[in-house]
């Protein structure tokens, strides 16, 4: 267990926000630049007040929809990569586009929270076994 010991190798952390100040606490801070954040929110600010550059920690904004038992893609969306692992995120998850830029990570980290809000929304008032893509 543990973190791998070479620099320049993806550290991919998926855990709840909660648990997001231990993870940095427990990291070396010299794999920092290496840490690829698999969240669903606008993590920025919040490595911001961390003391973190937006460039030092890559971030995948996830796109998922649980279907039953299974994980795809949301229909119609994809999960956008930022960071110097970017494309290494894009590489392992065949639904993720890499993000030419933070401003453009931060959209579709919006997005992705006003998507996951009006969803449900969207089910309740179309009521039973409406499909609301």
């Amino acid at each position: 267990g543990g973190v791998p010991t070479e620099r320049g190798t993806p550290v991919f952390v998926a855990t709840h926000a909660d648990a997001l100040g231990a993870v940095l606490d427990g990291l070396p801070a010299e794999r920092l630049d290496d840490l690829v954040l698999l969240q669903n929110g606008i993590l920025r600010p919040w490595l911001r007040n961390r003391g973190l550059a937006p460039d030092e920690v890559s971030q995948v904004v996830l796109r998922l929809a649980a279907d039953g038992s299974v994980l795809s893609p949301a229909a119609g969306c994809r999960s956008v990569a930022f960071g110097t692992h970017a494309a290494c995120a894009a590489a392992l998850l065949p639904s993720c586009r890499v993000a030419d830029s933070e401003a453009e990570l931060q959209r579709e980290a919006l997005f992705k929270l006003l998507w996951a809000a009006a969803v449900p929304l969207a089910c309740d008032a179309a009521g039973p076994g409406a499909d609301v893509r």
